[in-house]
């Protein structure tokens, strides 16, 4: 990923020669999109903000409403969910001069607005909109990974919406996905989020035991892709901690525990 990221800054560099148009908007979308989870806010902003506004230059709808999804996504990596909201909003309203806009897109913008709401402490709008865009993706007839991204926000809206029985349904079909898809890539993002998501779901309602061994194999898998020593790793410990607390496991609580704080 290290070699990605510095291959798109360079692209990213070369970029500032290009004279604004239409080209020079469809290439600061698609590096916005390659960014995109490679850890880089800072770059992913950039590019978000810049494709905005060469896209007010392009007047095209389509790049302006292309731009506009970028810049909800790179906003929710910057935690921003106002503004996150607000790019969602832009690209909706420009769903009417895009008449090409695939339904697979449409229910990725509800997901973006229940991410939003999510994030901004709003779980009864987050919940609706998850369901939304999840009635979307299937009616669409979307992939496997797009039915998984969105199970995996309404599993998410509905943990923080204190719905630990429809978290947990939700999760349950999502980790059915990734045993399926993903079995020979564990450390991929979707896989390591949907299983700590249904190991949280399972814990609020009332199942440690079957969270726990979960949780154990979500930190492992993290470690291997981001390192022992990798802040991600010390959130998911910390994860562990509390369910092994759930448990009686006081020793192995502690352990998880001191694991984190030594990382963070």
């Amino acid at each position: 990923p290290v070699a990605v990221l510095d291959l798109l800054k360079r692209a990213d560099q070369r970029l500032t020669t290009l004279p604004s148009g239409p080209v020079k908007t469809e290439l600061l979308i698609v590096l916005g999109e390659g960014l995109l989870g490679l850890g880089d806010t800072q770059t992913l902003i950039g590019v978000a903000s810049r494709a905005i506004a060469e896209s007010t230059l392009a007047a095209d709808p389509e790049l302006r409403f292309r731009a506009n999804i970028l810049q909800a996504q790179a906003l929710f990596y910057a935690g921003e969910p106002a503004a996150m909201l607000a790019a969602v909003d832009r690209a909706e309203s420009l769903l009417a001069d895009v008449p090409a806009v695939e339904p697979v897109t449409r229910a990725t913008l509800q997901r973006l607005r229940a991410d939003a709401h999510i994030r901004a402490g709003r779980y009864a709008e987050g919940v609706r909109a998850a369901q939304e865009s999840l009635a979307l993706t299937e009616r669409a007839g979307g992939t496997p990974r797009e039915v998984l991204q969105a199970l995996m926000i309404v599993a998410d809206a509905e943990h923080q919406a204190k719905h630990p029985a429809e978290a947990v349904a939700a999760a349950e079909r999502a980790h059915a996905i990734v045993e399926a898809h993903f079995a020979d890539n564990p450390g991929h993002p979707f896989a390591l989020r949907t299983r700590a998501l249904y190991a949280d779901a399972l814990v609020d309602k009332g199942e440690p035991r079957r969270a726990v061994d979960l949780m154990v194999r979500v930190v492992s898998d993290s470690e291997t892709v981001f390192g022992s020593s990798g802040r991600t790793v010390a959130f998911r410990l910390q994860r562990l901690a509390h369910i092994q607390l759930r448990l009686g496991r006081t020793e192995d609580a502690v352990t998880s525990a001191r694991r984190a704080l030594a990382i963070i």
